[in-house]
């Protein structure tokens, strides 16, 4: 199985950019902000956003590389370890998908009914990971 470093690292990019653009007041941001119950001022107070950053490129890193292995893991179908001929965006975007299903899911849901979050609140972080996830699966499995 060969890695594709660049392909992992621009990956790794996609949940800042997509989260910048999701997040915002005018789409999702508006309804993940009032699910919190909190205002924008109080969400961010006491915030060391450059460690917040930092932390966050990191763990989409983590999140990238996990991706990268575990869809071409899936590729090496064949008995004989031969890659199954699969590598488009569209079918990355399948994986990610499936993967946010079935992993992010599960998690999200069960953090949010411990910390008492409201369902809205589960939900607007479960798209936001669904789309991150499908995109980052898209770009690693396209420039294998």
């Amino acid at each position: 199985m060969e890695l594709n470093y660049i392909a992992i690292l621009v990956a790794a990019l996609v949940p800042t950019v997509t989260g910048m653009i999701y997040y915002n007041p005018k789409l999702a941001g508006g309804v993940w902000i009032r699910s919190t119950g909190k205002t924008s001022d109080q969400l961010t107070e006491g915030m060391n956003m450059p460690v917040v950053m930092i932390v966050s490129l990191i763990m989409s890193l983590i999140l990238s590389m996990f991706l990268a292995v575990t869809i071409l893991g899936m590729h090496e179908g064949k008995p004989s370890g031969e890659m199954i001929a699969n590598n488009t965006f569209v079918h990355g975007m399948l994986h990610g998908a499936i993967l946010s299903v079935f992993t992010v899911l599960p998690i999200l849901t069960m953090n949010g009914m411990y910390e008492r979050r409201t369902w809205s609140n589960t939900f607007v972080h479960f798209g936001y990971w669904f789309i991150t996830m499908a995109l980052m699966g898209g770009i690693v499995d396209a420039w294998v």
